[in-house]
């Protein structure tokens, strides 16, 4: 699987690549699908605008992130409704309705198993897509201060926005570690060196 990893990335990196597996090309495909008009089976000829997704990402009236799934389903039913949801509270122990994901026979994929080199291959493929991903975190985050004022202080649930943004911080250190201990993200991916994400 590993190998096939690697050829699978290295393939959808080649800008004359022309056949992407039988399946969807990966390169920045959440930038692609905000800015262009471009299917997710066409080859991008050209990057993406990041500025076009980043301004169809801030119209959108809603966004909800897989990673925060039922903390992104709770806002969304609180947002769409205008009904306070006590299990949706931060520190609630009231139990909510149980939630699924579809998964469609895909195997769980677990970015910890992967080195160095795997990782930066996919930050490779994606590296508007990571930092929509970041802008996404900020709206997600504001939705839920939505739903703190409507409701009052911590009816939008827990504020994860910070565990989100280390996780993708953590991620790309591992894909771009450094011989001092820190890491060495490419300016390319938003970071700069600081902290959050540009």
């Amino acid at each position: 699987v590993k190998s096939g990893l690697k050829l699978w990335a290295q393939r959808l990196l080649n800008r004359n690549a022309t056949y992407a597996f039988a399946c969807y090309h990966s390169r920045d495909i959440q930038t692609r699908y905000l800015a262009t008009a471009q299917s997710a089976w066409t080859v991008p000829k050209h990057p993406p605008m990041l500025s076009k997704a980043l301004a169809s990402l801030g119209k959108a009236y809603f966004v909800g992130l897989a990673e925060a799934y039922p903390q992104s389903a709770c806002l969304l039913r609180m947002l769409t409704t205008h009904t306070k949801l006590e299990y949706c509270r931060c520190g609630s122990t009231e139990v909510g309705p149980r939630l699924t994901h579809e998964r469609h026979k895909v195997p769980k994929a677990n970015l910890n198993e992967l080195d160095s080199e795997e990782l930066q291959l996919l930050a490779k493929l994606v590296p508007r897509d990571i930092r929509l991903y970041a802008r996404a975190i900020v709206k997600l985050d504001s939705q839920r201060l939505k739903v703190d004022k409507l409701f009052g202080p911590g009816a939008g649930g827990c504020a994860f926005a910070d565990t989100l943004r280390q996780g993708l911080r953590d991620t790309l250190c591992r894909a771009y570690p450094s011989d001092t201990g820190n890491c060495s993200i490419p300016a390319k991916y938003g970071w700069a060196g600081g902290k959050n994400p540009a």
